[in-house]
Formats: structure tokens, C-alpha cells, sequence
């Protein structure tokens, strides 16, 4: 039961990171004033890119191993889900005629890695933490 939460919760936070990196992406671009279509255009693509993305982390096993034992083979699994997440991404922009600069695709692609690769470790550091009382 235990396990099924903390998936639940890791796929909760997963979702909320890549919907949000997009948004962050933008206002970093264009310092914070994003013009409108821009916004729109980001808005438009987050129902996609959260499928896309989830989709490939669970088609890369993210979520099967739990990151019981973080290593560069989980960073690396990590970084190929994102890249091919990213280049359907592109293909589907480019295909719906996105408005959206090649720099904010690479700079998601980018920010996406450092914070689930973040994420991930965070979970990591708290399972060992010395201070958690249940320990199993």
C-alpha cells in the first residue's frame, strides 16, 4: 500500500514538474514578459508534453524500480526518456505549427533532466536519511 502511494506521489510530482517547465522555460526566454502568443502557444502544447513525457518515463521504467538504488544508470535512463520525450515534443510542435523557439524546446529538455534527476535524488536522500524513524 505504502508503495502505491509513494508511485502515485512520484507520478504527481513528475506531472506537476513537466507541465510546469514549460511556463518557467518561457518567462526565462523572454525575461519574465512572455507575449501572448507565446503563452498561448505554451498552454496549447502542456496537454500534450505532460502525456508525452509520462508516457515515456514509464516506458523507460522510472517508475517500476523506484529509484531504490540511484546510479548513473538511472540518470541515464532519466536523460533518454526526456530526449526522446522532447524530439515527439518538437515533431508535434512543428506538425500543429507551434510558435515556440527552438530555444525554449532545448531549454525544457534541459530543465526537465535537472529537476526529475533532482527529484529523484531528493526521494533518495530522504529514504536514508538517518532522522526517519520507520526505517524498513
Amino acid at each position: 500500500m505504502r508503495q502505491k502511494l509513494f508511485l502515485g506521489g512520484l507520478i504527481l510530482v513528475d506531472g506537476a514538474i513537466v507541465t510546469i517547465v514549460p511556463l518557467l522555460t518561457s518567462m526565462m526566454r523572454f525575461d519574465g514578459i512572455i507575449d501572448r502568443q507565446y503563452v498561448d502557444g505554451v498552454r496549447a502544447l502542456i496537454p500534450m508534453v505532460l502525456f508525452v513525457r509520462l508516457a515515456s518515463f514509464y516506458g523507460f521504467g522510472l517508475y517500476q524500480r523506484l529509484f531504490r538504488y540511484a546510479s548513473v544508470n538511472e540518470l541515464l535512463r532519466i536523460i533518454s526518456a526526456v530526449t526522446l520525450s522532447s524530439l515527439i515534443i518538437v515533431i508535434c510542435a512543428a506538425l500543429l505549427n507551434s510558435n515556440l523557439s527552438w530555444s525554449i524546446h532545448l531549454l525544457s529538455w534541459l530543465l526537465t533532466i535537472i529537476f526529475i534527476g533532482m527529484n529523484r535524488l531528493c526521494m533518495r536522500v530522504i529514504k536514508k536519511s538517518p532522522y526517519r524513524h520507520n526505517q524498513n
